[in-house]
């Protein structure tokens, strides 16, 4: 039985591993994408714009990475210590959901920007009508 619950905990393990390499990757590609979006899209925009919107999203993908040597810690760490890992790994999580959040508020909000000017275009033919 103990063999078995070794290798559950061997696959959860790289599972976890590869949810959080997955994870910080999207930030990366986050972080290139809005950032070659913001250098295109403006008429003054310097290469440091660009760097300025993908940094916060390089730095979760970073942080992304060092959640599952936190959680290890608060397993392995003297009792005095563990308190001090959980907060860590609660505001971790705190920071990603805050991330996922903003992320689907921005895509969000561009989609309604492409349906108002949708209904600008609109009512501008019946406007003309």
């Amino acid at each position: 039985m103990i063999d078995k619950l070794d290798s559950y905990g061997q696959l959860t393990y790289r599972g976890a591993w590869a949810l959080e390499i997955i994870a910080a990757s999207m930030g990366l590609l986050t972080a290139l994408l809005l950032g070659s979006q913001a250098y295109q899209e403006s008429d003054s925009a310097i290469p440091l714009d660009a760097i300025l919107m993908a940094i916060p999203f390089v730095m979760v993908a970073f942080a992304e990475l060092t959640k599952i040597p936190i959680a290890t810690l608060l397993f392995v760490a003297p009792i005095i210590y563990k308190p001090f890992a959980l907060i860590a790994l609660v505001l971790l999580a705190a920071i990603t959901f805050e991330t996922v959040v903003g992320g689907l508020d921005t895509a969000l909000s561009q989609r309604q920007e492409k349906f108002r000017n949708i209904e600008s275009k609109i009512t501008e033919v019946v406007s003309k009508i």
